[in-house]
């Protein structure tokens, strides 16, 4: 009955919300959205109810290896590849809670009031470290499972001329920037 009435307000524009966390529901559109993951709704989404409180929460997040601009999905007529553009907002549940004026409210907010903006300008300038900081490991991930296979629309092999650790390490930390740039360009405007 629960998930019944919950998957209703979703989908329902005209819903309250009231059986949901906008709060982590906003947040976690926000990390679908940012990373341009190729299945935002579809696979590995998780939600969990607070009995005492009524209400749905999102979370945790989970599986992000098809993200950041490392495959593209031709068939569903996005480009997840570059990092214009909106991708997360379009798909399945986000359509009607995007014309849920509660909601959309809760996205704003969160982007201006609930740091998310700051975690995207954060993101970008902490890569370098945290690439730095694993990068032992990383390298003998990448020897045991290298790079995107050959056949993949692969925009790292294309902008950078290989898929060797370094190249993919130097896309991501573009790809972060340019996304982080670009969303806040788009939030330009919405006000605080």
């Amino acid at each position: 009955t629960y998930l019944i009435n919950i998957l209703n307000e979703m989908y329902d524009p005209e819903s309250d919300l009231d059986n949901i966390d906008l709060t982590s529901f906003a947040k976690y559109y926000w990390l679908q959205e940012f990373s341009k993951t190729t299945d935002p709704t579809g696979r590995s989404v998780y939600f969990y109810w607070i009995k005492n409180e009524n209400k749905m929460y999102m979370g945790p997040a989970w599986d992000y290896d098809r993200s950041a601009g490392t495959i593209s999905m031709p068939l569903t007529g996005y480009d997840y590849l570059w990092p214009d553009g909106y991708t997360a907002r379009y798909e399945d549940y986000y359509v009607p809670l995007f014309k849920n004026k509660k909601f959309t409210e809760a996205v704003k907010d969160v982007y201006f009031n609930g740091g998310v903006r700051e975690a995207f300008q954060k993101a970008s300038e902490e890569l370098p470290y945290r690439i730095a900081n694993i990068s032992g490991s990383a390298k003998m991930n990448f020897i045991r499972w290298p790079g995107q296979p050959d056949d993949i629309d692969n925009k790292v092999a294309y902008a950078y001329g290989d898929t060797s650790y370094d190249s993919q390490t130097a896309w991501l930390s573009d790809w972060i920037s340019m996304r982080s740039e670009w969303i806040s360009s788009e939030m330009e405007g919405e006000g605080d």
